[in-house]
């Protein structure tokens, strides 16, 4: 018998009994009963009308994966917990039908929603493809754009190659046209008119200037380097030289001192390079180690007993919050000179104590002639600070007062600002001439070297960082 949705003929002979047991009903949550309970069932009304069947209820997308026998189940449930006015049961075949009118809604729900979702996913991959061809598109864009600006920069460059080419050819004849042979007997001679003259000559001046001063310069570095005594490097510092400073991971670890707790990374290094300013953990390690180099130069005899500061001791004495001396007191107790390498139990018993100074935008460095009672400020810019000095002078009476418990008037100590030293000749290097003030100071040597050396000691000061010993 074909049965319909519309008209489902009654069973009055076969009764369902309800109550039987029937396939374990899956558990379900509070949420998805709330839902399923508003769906209209099928039922049979007092009368003995033909029963209809309500609407099937829309399956949602984490119901895909029902069964016909799950989906029986739930039949039986709501049919259960409809009103008590439907007391007619329903016949076991018009349950068996409601089932399966139900799972074709179910399948066709599934079908749509599957089509659905592959209909996206392949929108989203054509998405993604056309902006992956966008973006292939830019960057072929930006490589003919830079091979462009490489075309116009090799252009210029023989352009200013071409041109020396014929200023190096009119110094020398003034482009003469070529001509045939002469011939036996025959005498060239060259016409030149007045302006052709004065152009000649003034080239001629220009080049024979140019090669005089390169000689000169020439000349000059050598004597300079003769006569300061100047080394000269090993390849492998400048390879190490360039390896340092070379694009890279700016957080990568390039030396790690232990002594002084001291990191120095990529992004420190940076500052090694031509024409850039220092940087506090480059000051700081090389004052560390120029204190090592003191340690070992100690039983030798041959070097002044020295101690040096890092670029944070003035900070805490005087420049963060006015003259302080308990913020800096217990920076020279004997425990912290021993770790430091410090090998006198007080830095009183030092000849020299040297301090880098930092003037906001501009490095300098400070001594202390403990031996002469003398205060020396070596400015690269002539510069003079009266405060500093008399900040230091305070100090050290304050430190003969604390340690060797003696009132020592350092008021009377001279003042000194020299000028006959090296002078640097920009605003970049002052940090490195800072380095080789206290270098030389610490070991009592002339200061002679100038401006001119300081891309040398750029080169020599990083290799003594990365190897972390000064000679």
């Amino acid at each position: 018998m074909q049965l319909h949705r519309e008209h489902l003929a009654p069973q009055p002979t076969e009764v369902v009994d309800l109550t039987a047991d029937h396939e374990p009903q899956p558990e379900r949550r509070p949420q998805q009963q709330q839902q399923l309970k508003p769906a209209a069932l099928p039922g049979t009304p007092r009368n003995n009308a033909t029963p209809a069947l309500g609407p099937p209820q829309p399956v949602l997308p984490e119901r895909l994966g029902y069964t016909p026998s799950i989906l029986r189940t739930e039949l039986r449930q709501q049919y259960e917990s409809r009103p008590h006015e439907a007391e007619a049961p329903l016949s076991l075949q018009q349950l068996e039908v409601a089932a399966e009118i139900r799972t074709e809604e179910h399948e066709r729900t599934k079908s749509e929603w599957f089509a659905a979702r592959q209909n996206a996913e392949e929108t989203t991959r054509a998405a993604l493809k056309a902006a992956g061809s966008t973006s292939t598109a830019l960057d072929r864009r930006k490589v003919e754009e830079r091979e462009e600006r490489l075309r116009q920069q090799l252009k210029q460059i023989e352009e200013e190659l071409c041109n020396n080419a014929l200023r190096r050819q009119a110094s020398q004849g003034l482009q003469q046209p070529k001509q045939a042979p002469l011939r036996e007997g025959e005498v060239d001679v060259i016409l030149l008119s007045s302006d052709d003259d004065e152009v000649a000559s003034e080239i001629l001046e220009e080049e024979s200037s140019a090669v005089a001063s390169e000689s000169e310069e020439v000349d000059h570095l050598a004597g300079l380097s003769v006569r300061e005594g100047l080394p000269e490097l090993p390849t492998e510092y400048y390879e190490m030289y360039t390896d340092a400073l070379r694009s890279g991971n700016p957080m990568e670890q390039l030396v790690d001192h232990t002594r002084s707790n001291i990191e120095l990374r990529r992004k420190d290094m940076a500052c090694m390079a031509p024409l850039q300013w220092l940087n506090d953990e480059v000051m700081n390690l090389y004052m560390a180690l120029l204190q090592e180099r003191d340690m070992r130069a100690r039983s030798k005899g041959t070097l002044p007993k020295c101690h040096f500061f890092s670029t944070f001791f003035l900070n805490k004495l005087y420049k963060d919050t006015g003259y302080n001396y308990n913020n800096v007191a217990r920076w020279t107790l004997p425990r912290r000179l021993e770790k430091q390498g410090q090998l006198c139990n007080t830095i009183l018993d030092c000849d020299r104590i040297i301090v880098p100074v930092h003037q906001g935008i501009h490095w300098v460095c400070a001594m202390v002639d403990v031996t002469n009672k003398a205060l020396y400020y070596y400015d690269s810019l002539k510069g003079e600070d009266h405060t500093c000095l008399n900040n230091l002078a305070q100090y050290v009476a304050d430190e003969y007062k604390s340690k060797r418990n003696q009132t020592v008037d350092t008021s009377t100590w001279d003042r000194v600002f020299p000028k006959n030293i090296p002078q640097q000749q920009n605003g970049c290097d002052c940090g490195v001439f800072t380095l080789l003030f206290a270098d030389y100071a610490g070991r009592d040597a002339p200061m002679t070297f100038t401006q001119r050396d300081i891309d040398y000691f750029r080169v020599k000061i990083v290799n003594e960082l990365l190897n972390l010993h000064i000679d």
